[in-house]
């Protein structure tokens, strides 16, 4: 089981063109002891993803140069990031959007706005959901 305190050992890539949630994120994350690393969009992402390995990519889906849709596609053609637990940020959080995201292959979606004192909770129990995602990062323990 993961818990608020694994965030420590974690190494993540946000993905997020809204300078005040990304700075949000990152401070959160930061704070519990995580390293953080940050792309304005999808081909900043990528290039990222040269030099760094991630446990968790935290991805907006509305972006602009790449959205959030092709660069989770992108992704997940890198054989060595095929497990990599990815988590949507969206404000579409409409009626079968929830489901749109999952199929698309995303592990969770997280709304905006979202709480700054309940986001970091919001984010451990989703990936205690998914089975995969336990095993994968309780393995960076």
């Amino acid at each position: 089981m993961i818990t608020a305190a694994d965030i420590a050992k974690w190494k993540v890539l946000i993905v997020e063109d809204d300078a005040d949630a990304r700075f949000l994120m990152t401070y959160l994350l930061e704070f519990k002891g995580a390293v953080v690393h940050v792309a304005e969009h999808g081909e900043e992402a990528l290039a990222l993803l040269e030099e760094f390995f991630p446990d968790l990519i935290i991805l907006d889906i509305a972006m602009p140069v790449m959205d959030g849709w092709e660069t989770l596609k992108r992704i997940r053609e890198i054989n060595i990031f095929d497990q990599v637990p990815v988590i949507a940020v969206t404000a579409h959080a409409m009626k079968g959007d929830r489901e749109r995201i999952l199929e698309a292959g995303f592990d969770y979606y997280i709304s905006k706005p979202f709480s700054p004192a309940t986001v970091l909770d919001e984010l451990v129990q989703a990936l205690n959901q998914q089975t995969h995602v336990v095993a994968y990062l309780g393995a960076k323990r």
